[in-house]
């Protein structure tokens, strides 16, 4: 049986996010909606269960206009700030669940999510609360698939720029972002 599933993106902005700041360019001085763009992030929905691909610096913003109230996972494509800069708002979906946030994201991508977010990995007392806890866990291979709290997502690696950067499908759905350049071999996994 098909369980239903759904992307919603959350944001879909240059790593600036649109408008950018001091910009007098008609598309940031322009007062329509589609010209206001956060940094690019996702909600997948499978079932009952959500999913946040990438927790950019506008997070807290995006879960609020799409009235997200719980996350089951967190999947990282890479780590550069507009897509891992929010990741301390998932404190209050920590504090919700009382476990762990499950992050799934590649091994090259692993070393620097522990520098920058040391505290949310390291144990601490109970009482402690407010700090939000990450499960970090690695994914070593270049392409394959994977069950990740009970969903099958497949996984590819690309560079942005010398970025390495994960891609993921989901059934018939793909999530591919920062990507310019790439080899032919990309659409075998799309």
């Amino acid at each position: 049986m098909k369980v239903p599933a759904t992307l919603q993106f959350l944001g879909t902005g240059s790593s600036w996010g649109v408008p950018v700041i001091g910009c007098q360019c008609a598309i940031c001085q322009s007062a329509h909606p589609k010209n206001r763009r956060s940094r690019p992030s996702a909600l997948l929905k499978v079932g009952s269960k959500a999913f946040l691909i990438d927790a950019g610096p506008d997070l807290r913003e995006q879960a609020l206009r799409f009235h997200i109230d719980h996350l089951d996972g967190v999947l990282l494509t890479h780590t550069h700030y507009d897509h891992t800069g929010g990741i301390d708002d998932l404190r209050i979906f920590y504090l919700k669940a009382k476990k762990a946030l499950p992050c799934l994201l590649s091994t090259v991508s692993a070393p620097d999510i522990r520098a920058r977010f040391a505290y949310m990995l390291r144990p601490q007392p109970l009482e402690i609360k407010e700090t939000p806890r990450l499960k970090l866990i690695e994914i070593g291979e270049e392409r394959g698939e994977r069950v990740f709290e009970g969903i099958v997502v497949r996984f590819f690696s690309y560079k942005q720029l010398e970025m390495p950067v994960l891609g993921f499908r989901f059934g018939s759905l793909a999530y591919v972002t920062d990507i310019k350049a790439f080899s032919g071999d990309i659409y075998d996994e799309l």
